[in-house]
């Protein structure tokens, strides 16, 4: 499931959720429920269980991370291909 999740984020990223391009990704029907099964639990609405302040259930914050149509720009890419452990996204802490 993990990797499901990441391939869906990966082919948002890349195909420029929001950009309005006719085989755009839909963010609500496709992106949305993966970012909030998978990262809404550290960063999501819930102040208490915010990690590093970044709230991707929010447009604003999503784009700190995300680079629609521009996946090599986009930190939340590099974040989970990343090699190194420390820099990889994290699985959310419980299973939903």
């Amino acid at each position: 499931m993990k990797f499901i999740a990441r391939a869906v984020i990966l082919s948002a990223v890349s195909a420029g959720v929001g950009v309005g391009s006719a085989d755009s990704v839909d963010f609500g029907r496709e992106v949305l429920p993966v970012l909030s099964k998978n990262c809404f639990p550290c960063h999501g609405p819930d102040e208490k269980e915010r990690k590093a302040k970044l709230r991707l259930d929010q447009r604003e914050g999503a784009l700190e991370v995300l680079a629609p149509g521009k996946p090599d720009e986009s930190e939340v890419v590099a974040r989970i291909g990343a090699d190194d452990p420390a820099a990889r996204v994290q699985a959310a802490p419980h299973d939903c």
